[in-house]
């Protein structure tokens, strides 16, 4: 006896206040892993459908380590360097 690979869909129906304001039932924040005060992003598609994801990097400081460490700082031409290699190297793809 196989398992069904297909993944269940479920309808979670809420209501639109007149501020337009929806609670987010408890079972999509559980299922999404969101709590109070936590961000959530509305993805429009073009084909008339909206995503609801939690974003990976919700604010500037949640990014806070993410790159990792430097041994020590650089210095302000050393980061005008790397910036003009980037822009070389990315103009340089975009001519493929």
């Amino acid at each position: 006896m196989s398992q069904s690979l297909t993944p269940i869909t479920k309808e979670i129906y809420s209501t639109i206040t007149s501020k337009g304001q929806v609670t987010i039932p408890v079972e999509v924040r559980k299922h999404l892993g969101v709590a109070t005060n936590d961000k959530i992003a509305f993805i429009i598609r073009p084909v008339g459908t909206v995503e609801v994801k939690t974003p990976k990097y919700p604010t500037l400081a949640s990014l806070q380590g993410s790159a990792g460490k430097l041994k020590k700082p650089l210095t302000w031409q050393e980061l005008e360097d790397i910036t003009h290699e980037e822009m070389a190297e990315n103009a340089a793809n975009e001519g493929r």
